[in-house]
């Protein structure tokens, strides 16, 4: 019977290793690092290539360091009362987070700070006024934006206004616009 223990042993540990791999390594490509958390504090952070991680007590996040498009949708009233849409393209690049500090989805929150700062430009100008206001003060806001989103780990490099959409007609609620009944 000892005859038969080492190779039952190699054909159920083979198995196992291989599955332990599996979900212990991961694959970093280059303009990329891998995030690796516990806990939801960052313990470490690599480059790219293969990496270890340990599975079930780390979270491991492969989070992009090149420059990436960030799609900012801004709605909000100006100085006047009229609804505006901005839709704003972001040239925006990751900072990656340092050890001991807690992991948090960068782009989503940058996301939200962001649309903040745009919809209090576009409240503090008239609508006559507003793309001309936005115009001049664009390096300011593109610098105010940035100030806003680096504590949560994103630079703007750039904004671009892709569209500005004045709502002539102000919509109504929709128990208001069916009417009685």
């Amino acid at each position: 019977m000892d005859d038969y223990q080492v190779p039952m042993v190699a054909l159920l540990g083979a198995p196992l290793l291989a599955l332990l791999a599996t979900v212990s390594l991961r694959w970093v490509p280059e303009g990329h690092v891998l995030v690796v958390s516990r806990r939801g504090i960052v313990s470490r952070v690599t480059g790219a290539g293969l990496r270890w991680r340990w599975p079930v007590v780390d979270r491991a996040e492969v989070v992009p360091v090149e420059p990436q498009e960030l799609p900012l949708v801004v709605r909000a009233d100006t100085a006047d009362g009229c609804d505006v849409r901005l839709l704003v393209m972001g040239r925006v690049t990751l900072v990656p987070p340092t050890p001991l500090e807690r992991f948090v989805e960068p782009l989503a929150s940058a996301e939200l700070v962001a649309q903040r700062v745009l919809a209090e430009a576009v409240r503090r100008q008239a609508v006559a006024d507003l793309a001309d206001g936005l115009t001049q003060s664009w390096p300011a806001l593109v610098a105010t934006v940035d100030a806003a989103t680096r504590p949560r780990g994103v630079r703007v490099l750039d904004l671009e206004l892709a569209e500005l959409d004045v709502l002539l007609v102000p919509q109504l609620p929709v128990t208001a616009a069916r009417g009685p009944g």
